[in-house]
């Protein structure tokens, strides 16, 4: 009685956190991009002078689209989908640059941010499950 392979398996519980956490940066990239996108168009409604709404705009739907390719990428997680792995480890290496830069220049002016120091211990929790055996045997690495 042979199998195909994959048909039974089921996916490691280090996996399902590491889409668990993917689906919060991407509910979080949501967010942020109405949170932006709302203030604006509060405030040019209002007639207070915004600087840059292209950029602005631009951030926002930037960040929408990372939404939606995280969701993507999350989602071929379930059919082990190489290329998903490798739009999330893309990402994560970003943002933890960005994240790093992020939290220098905030700890110069503002002091220590824990949400900045959250975010990269998420981002360091999708490395670590990425590169870990749990995750070449899922991907076939």
């Amino acid at each position: 009685m042979s199998m195909k392979v994959g048909t039974s398996e089921r996916m490691p519980v280090s996996i399902k956190f590491c889409v668990a956490i993917v689906g919060l940066q991407a509910l979080g990239l949501a967010l942020a991009a109405f949170v932006l996108l709302e203030d604006m168009n509060s405030r040019l409604d209002h007639g207070q002078e915004v600087q840059n709404p292209g950029a602005t705009r631009l951030v926002a739907y930037l960040f929408v689209s990372l939404s939606i390719a995280l969701l993507g990428a999350g989602f071929f997680f379930f059919k082990r989908s190489a290329l998903a792995r490798n739009v999330v480890y893309a990402y994560a290496l970003i943002a933890a640059v960005v994240q790093v830069l992020t939290l220098v220049v905030a700890w110069i002016f503002y002091g220590f941010q824990p949400a900045v120091a959250v975010g990269l211990v998420m981002l360091a929790a999708i490395f670590w499950i990425l590169e870990g055996k749990d995750s070449d045997e899922w991907f076939g690495r």
